[in-house]
């Protein structure tokens, strides 16, 4: 398959996997793959920590029920919000809840080119599920790239670290990836970045890169 084909399939294979899981669970961080709301909040607060959001236009990927612009108003943090995802039930629920801000149902890997600019695009847990017809790094390097080139600012990405919690046992669906590798992937394109491994486990070790873009 080419490139447009496997992302064709990865699309298909993702609609099914979150609509099943939208239809027996509803609006809840485990529906999205997630354990708790509080480990979103940990990492929400790691990105915020980390990053002014405070009156950029943030793009975010794979955007769910815009959990993180939740938290970012919860903290006062006010911005202009375009959340991307290609499940329409999620973007229905974002929107019934977030009226004053845009939802896009798109495949950013597919359609990047027909989205808006925005100062940061980023994206939290898009990139941790196993792939079967691609390498993950390389799933991960091409989503790099297209967010760079959508990003005026900057581009914010979290992943499972290779660095495994040893109370918590190894999934063989999702990637853990080597923070040196992303580190050395995201270096080809800025030499300013950060990255962030201190935060707690939720339950498994993770770790955000930022990328800070150098534009003319």
């Amino acid at each position: 398959m080419n490139k447009k084909e496997i992302y064709k399939t990865i699309y298909e294979e993702t609609l099914n996997r979150y609509q099943t899981r939208f239809l027996e669970l509803g609006v809840s961080p485990k529906t999205l793959g997630w354990g708790k709301v509080s480990d979103q909040q940990i990492r929400f607060q790691a990105m915020a920590d980390n990053y002014d959001f405070e009156g950029k236009t943030v793009m975010d990927v794979g955007c769910g029920f815009a959990d993180f612009y939740a938290f970012l108003k919860s903290k006062g943090i006010t911005c202009n919000y375009i959340g991307v995802d290609i499940i329409p039930e999620f973007l229905a629920c974002a929107k019934n809840k977030f009226p004053e801000a845009e939802f896009i149902e798109a495949n950013f890997m597919l359609e990047s080119r027909e989205l808006p600019k925005a100062d940061i695009v980023l994206t939290n847990g898009t990139l941790n599920f196993k792939q079967t017809f691609i390498s993950n790094m390389e799933y991960t390097e091409d989503f790099m790239k297209l967010a760079c080139a959508n990003a005026e600012e900057a581009v914010i990405m979290d992943f499972l670290s290779t660095n495994l919690t040893k109370e918590y046992p190894k999934e063989t669906q999702v990637f853990y990836h080597d923070p040196l590798d992303v580190l050395t992937m995201a270096l080809r394109y800025t030499n300013d970045v950060k990255l962030i491994h201190d935060y707690p486990a939720i339950p498994q070790k993770e770790f955000i890169c930022i990328l800070s873009l150098q534009r003319d």
